[in-house]
């Protein structure tokens, strides 16, 4: 549908769309933000192959199959949010990926998958967070078994906003949270329009991006 359409930098899917077909947006090299609806049950493969430009992605829950080569050469994504519902992850959904630094898988069952599904690198240096109390369970199934580096985190996310107590300092590392709580990256530059949570240190701050 919109394979190689290189100038375009942002969409918003509607919710009356439920699955996202092979190919769709695969070339899309300039797109940096896409807000997928908790419409969407079905990512085909190659739907997002070779956007290079995006940085992080969160896959809603209501997502329960994703298939090959989904995100493959999108070789600026860093951060990765898994649904909760997953029950189906082909191999080389990932592949290619290398700068994934954070995946944050929110289902308490891993769906086991081939190895091949993230470039090697990415066991060695990359942190795969699941929720709390889960981290024996996804050191006993592949792929998630070949992180070195896997901590517990609360699924939830930010639970309690707080006022406002000082402007975030841009200069200094951040989280940027959905209002429901999922971590969708580390920058406020690249966030489709939408109200989000800023979290720096002891500070949280709600932000609109128009």
């Amino acid at each position: 549908a919109f394979s190689g359409c290189s100038g375009l930098s942002s969409i918003i899917i509607p919710d009356s769309v439920t699955s996202i077909d092979l190919w769709a947006f695969s070339g899309c090299s300039g797109l940096i933000s896409i807000t997928i609806p908790n419409s969407v049950t079905y990512i085909g493969p190659g739907a997002f192959s070779g956007c290079s430009g995006l940085s992080s992605i969160t896959i809603p829950d209501s997502v329960t199959e994703i298939y090959g080569y989904t995100f493959y050469n999108c070789d600026n994504l860093e951060t990765v949010t898994l649904p909760q519902q997953l029950e189906y992850l082909e191999g080389d959904t990932f592949y290619d990926c290398e700068a994934i630094k954070e995946i944050f898988y929110r289902g308490e069952t891993p769906v086991e998958v081939s190895k091949d599904v993230f470039a090697t690198s990415i066991y060695e240096n990359a942190t795969l967070h699941v929720p709390e109390g889960k981290e024996s369970l996804f050191k006993e199934v592949s792929p998630w078994m070949y992180f070195k580096n896997i901590k517990g985190w609360n699924v939830s996310g930010v639970e309690e906003v707080t006022a406002d107590n000082g402007d975030i300092d841009k200069s200094q590392p951040y989280e940027v949270y959905s209002l429901n709580g999922v971590k969708v990256g580390v920058s406020t530059d690249a966030l489709a329009p939408g109200v989000y949570i800023v979290r720096q240190g002891s500070k949280t701050k709600k932000i609109i991006i128009n």
